[in-house]
Order: C-alpha cells, then sequence, then structure tokens
C-alpha cells in the first residue's frame, strides 16, 4: 500500500459529508435499516498530490475531543479511492453508538490507512443530529393524512391528458406523423462505380476510371512467345511483343572475349560492357608483396595492392569417408572463407550436407519404443517420479488414452510446467504431434520448446483434444524441453501424448585449425572434394 497519505480538510470535506441513515425502529412499525453514517473525504500524498487508485484499508475512530486518548466509536472498512476521493459507509459491521453521537458527545472524527499514523483528526458540525428526523417517521400520530384521504381531484391538474401519438404505441414506421421522405437507392448504372451519398441521401456514381477488361497496366496470363523467340516488352495493354533475339545486348557487364592492342592496358568498362584501354607503360613490377593482393590498375599501369590476400591452402583434395586430412601453414591467425560453413566457436567450422539416413524416412524419435525417454518433469499427480502413474514417460508411451498410468498429469500446475524429452541420438526435427488431456479444464495453450543449441520455438496449441500436428522450424537435437506458457484452464494440465517427429541428424565435414595446421574431417558417408581457402 502506498505511504505518506493524508486527508484534505482544506474544505471540511468530513464536516459537511456526514450523513445519518435511519434510526432504530419503535413499535410496531415495520423493520428498518440499522443507523449508518456516510463520511466522504480525500487521500493525497506527502506532496499534495491523489493517491494512486485502489482499495484502501481504512480505520474510522470517533472522540469526544481532539486530544482523547479512548476512541467512543472505532470501525474498519474498504475504501475504494479514484483520483484520490473516497466515500464510506459506518455502522454496516460494527454497530454505531448512536447515544454517543446523538449527545453530541462525539465531536471529532480522526482516520487512519492501513497501518499509517492516524491522519489529524477533523470536527464534526451539525449534519450528524439530522439523526433525530428519522424519529418523526416512527411515530404513531394522531391526525396524520395519508394518501388515502386525498382526493383525486386534487392531482388531476398534474396529469398527462393527452392520448400517446400512434407509434409510441406500435413502434411502426408507417404510424409517424409527417414522416421524413426517403431516398429511392439507384444502383450505378453500368461502368460506373459508387463515389459518396448526395445530401437527400441519394448515389453519387461516377465512372469506372479502372478497366481490366483488356489487363491495363497489367500483364495478361498466358502470353507467351513462340519457339526461338523471346519477350522484348509487355505493352500498356498487358500484351507481350516477341522478336527473334534475346534482348540482352550486354549493356552495363563486361562482354567476354574483349581485349586491348598490345602495349595497352585495360583502365575502366564502359557503359557498353566494352573495355576501356589506354596506351601506357607497363610497370616496373606487375605483382603484389606477399601476404598482399592486386587490387587495380590505375591510369599509369602501376598496380594498388590490398594486405587482405586470400592464400590457397589445400584444393581441390578428395577426403574419403571417415577420414581427415591435415594441413599445415605459416599464416599465424586465419578464417576459414568457404560459403555454407557455420562457424561453432574454438576454432571450428561445420558444413551440413544434408541428412544421412537408412531409409531417408522420419519417425517419431521421442517414442519410448524409438528409445526416447523422459528425464524430468516440474510436477506429477501421483506425487512420484518420471515412471510413476501420472509421470511424464507416460506422454511418450505410444497410449494416447487419459488416466492413470497412460498420461502425464501436473499436480495443480498450468502455467510454468514443463517436462524433458531425450531421444536415443541426434535428430532433425520438423513436426510436433500434441494430444490434450480429456478435460478442456486444463488444456495447455502456447508452449515453449527449448533445444540443445540453445534456440527455442513457440507453439500455440489449438483449444482442440487432438491429437493435432503442429509445424516446426528443422532444428538438430538429442533433447527438448516443453515448458508452458500459457494456459486455456489450469486443473491437472499435461498431455495425453507428445510426438516428435524426424530423421537421423546430418553427417557433417569439419573443419578445425590451430596455429600452424587446418584439419578437414569428412563425417559424411561418401568421399568429399574441398576447395579451401584460409585468409589471415
Amino acid at each position: 500500500m502506498p505511504t505518506n497519505r493524508s486527508l484534505s480538510t482544506s474544505q471540511a470535506v468530513l464536516a459537511t459529508a456526514v450523513v445519518w441513515g435511519l434510526v432504530a425502529p419503535v413499535g410496531a412499525a415495520p423493520a428498518n435499516p440499522a443507523p449508518a453514517l456516510a463520511i466522504h473525504g480525500f487521500l493525497q500524498t506527502a506532496g499534495g498530490g491523489p493517491v494512486a487508485d485502489g482499495d484502501y484499508a481504512l480505520t474510522v475512530r470517533f472522540y469526544a475531543s481532539a486530544d482523547s486518548v479512548e476512541a467512543l466509536h472505532t470501525d474498519i472498512v474498504t475504501a475504494k479511492v479514484g483520483h484520490g476521493a473516497f466515500g464510506v459507509a459506518l455502522g454496516q459491521v460494527v454497530p454505531l453508538k448512536t447515544d454517543s453521537l446523538l449527545s453530541g458527545e462525539a465531536t471529532f472524527v480522526g482516520v487512519q490507512v492501513g497501518s499509517d499514523p492516524e491522519l489529524p483528526r477533523v470536527a464534526f458540525h451539525t449534519v450528524p443530529y439530522a439523526f433525530r428526523a428519522q424519529v418523526a417517521g416512527d411515530l404513531d400520530c394522531t391526525g396524520c393524512v395519508t394518501d388515502a384521504m386525498l382526493d383525486p381531484a386534487i392531482l388531476a391538474p398534474f396529469a398527462k391528458q393527452a392520448e400517446l401519438a400512434g407509434v409510441a404505441l406500435s413502434g411502426k414506421y408507417a404510424d409517424l406523423v409527417a414522416p421524413p421522405t426517403l431516398p429511392a437507392l439507384v444502383p450505378c448504372a453500368e461502368g460506373q462505380v459508387l463515389r459518396g451519398f448526395a445530401g437527400d441521401g441519394s448515389l453519387v456514381c461516377v465512372p469506372d476510371a479502372l478497366d481490366l477488361s483488356v489487363g491495363s497496366a497489367f500483364a495478361l496470363s498466358s502470353q507467351e512467345c513462340k519457339v526461338g523467340q523471346f519477350v522484348h516488352t509487355i505493352e500498356a495493354d498487358g500484351k507481350v511483343l516477341c522478336g527473334d533475339a534475346p534482348t540482352y545486348d550486354g549493356s552495363h557487364f563486361a562482354l567476354s572475349a574483349q581485349a586491348c592492342d598490345a602495349g595497352a592496358f585495360v583502365t575502366a568498362i564502359a557503359a557498353d560492357g566494352k573495355p576501356v584501354c589506354a596506351a601506357t607503360q607497363a610497370p616496373v613490377t606487375g605483382s603484389c608483396p606477399a601476404g598482399s593482393a592486386m587490387a587495380s590498375i590505375v591510369a599509369d599501369g602501376s598496380v594498388t595492392c590490398v594486405s587482405t590476400a586470400k592464400k590457397l591452402v589445400a584444393g581441390p583434395a578428395l577426403v574419403e569417408p571417415g577420414k581427415s586430412l591435415t594441413l599445415e601453414h605459416n599464416l599465424g591467425s586465419l578464417d576459414v572463407v568457404v560459403s555454407a560453413w557455420v562457424e561453432g566457436g574454438d576454432g571450428v567450422w561445420d558444413l551440413v550436407t544434408g541428412v544421412d539416413t537408412a531409409s531417408g524416412a522420419a519417425a517419431n524419435v521421442a517414442a519410448a519404443a524409438n528409445g526416447g525417454k523422459c528425464i524430468g518433469q516440474s510436477s506429477a499427480h501421483s506425487g512420484g517420479g518420471v515412471d510413476s502413474g501420472y509421470g511424464c514417460s507416460k506422454a511418450i508411451d505410444g497410449n494416447e488414452s487419459d488416466g492413470d498410468g497412460t498420461a502425464w498429469a501436473t499436480k495443480g500446475q498450468g502455467v510454468g510446467s514443463w517436462l524433458q524429452l531425450q531421444f536415443a541420438g541426434s535428430y532433425a526435427i520438423t513436426k510436433m504431434r500434441y494430444k490434450q488431456r480429456s478435460c478442456a479444464c486444463e488444456w495447455n495453450r502456447v508452449v515453449r520448446l527449448e533445444f540443445d543449441d540453445g534456440s527455442t520455438q513457440k507453439i500455440e496449441l489449438g483449444n482442440v483434444l487432438g491429437p493435432a500436428d503442429y509445424a516446426l522450424q528443422a532444428v538438430t537435437t538429442q533433447k527438448v524441453k516443453l515448458v508452458v506458457e500459457t494456459v486455456y484452464g489450469t486443473t491437472n494440465n499435461g498431455a495425453a501424448e507428445i510426438e516428435f517427429w524426424g530423421a537421423e541428424a546430418a553427417k557433417k565435414i569439419r573443419v578445425r585449425k590451430t596455429a600452424d595446421t587446418v584439419t578437414v574431417v569428412n563425417q559424411t558417408s561418401v568421399a568429399t572434394k574441398l576447395h579451401l581457402v584460409v585468409s589471415p
């Protein structure tokens, strides 16, 4: 609960807002509610602004004076505060001591917010004495005028004599007097489209400027050139124009078999793809020093070199299945420069070459029958381990029924519950199949999957019993942890059955480098020809 709260008394809020309820009944009069006292106030912070909206526990005490030690009455209520203001009714839990209030003995009220010190007391004014007005309502008087004694003619001037309009009784449009004239909604003519509505409600139509009937601004479908012809252009009406020669003329590309004359050198490539030559003296040296490479040739025929030269370490080299090739180098620190290779850290690069399985078919690799097992869980309804009555191993036993010994059920868990599965090996998984427990009151909704490589995927389960299939982004892993993030309902959530489908993990070619060697290991089932390049 926020601290530093106080009651604003700058406008005597408590003194003017105190209102008494009804007093207790007398004689045989009908029972009235117990007397109540309404108090309104304002809670503000020490800085003068209103406190945060919410429910606040208030202790209200009445005192005989501003410095009295003992309270004449104490009541504890919960006040709903909005923008600092509140209002509460006292006497509904602890009956009010009306004698003290009517006699004028209670003259001050003190309010305490939660466990904070009591706020400065506020003096009562005369409003509480209106409590005596209730006594008049309970008097057994003689000569009182009741409603039965009144002549109905006295009330006649105040009664409405005119009859209601017909539409007030029927609600029909036809019963309206002088109804508005509604325009006839005539549709737009052919070739026009609706643009808006006029002031009288009629349609405003304009010609349809976009005519798609002839393919305007769009390429018409099924437009092809004859065999031996090529597309040159597509006209504004979408038609294709064909020609006998291809449209490519080498523009903006270097044309092949273009050379400079003897004694001249290439200085640039023109827009038509032809080389621009200059008759300059040949450079004194046409090579760059070791560890660098030629970057360009300047107008005088000399070369510019850069220090990022790549040195061919090995290749093409044939590496047999299961064998390795170790190459020595003297480059110190180096990087492997091969497309599609993935750096795994610690000087290791991997190149995935594809799935290599005996049959190539995917299977439920999480199934206990295929070597899968559950190695951890957040809880089990039976209170036992993973293999007990409701343990997580029951979610991969191949039995999709829901019950003791056939399904995983947590002990009162929903959000935050989890289980972890381990496969017989590393598999490239692409699909999850999930069947909920039988009662929708304990169905999971969003689950997070965590894999060996640290990656995660979130799957939103359908609001269905299942089993239902959910596609995954292909990932190679030997373990998967399933964590529940949101649910449709919570009782003893879990799963009747969970499956993960995949094939044997892809085999790899691995490169490991040290300060003076590069080792290539072929982990595939076929000989692989490598063209390996490293750079300092």
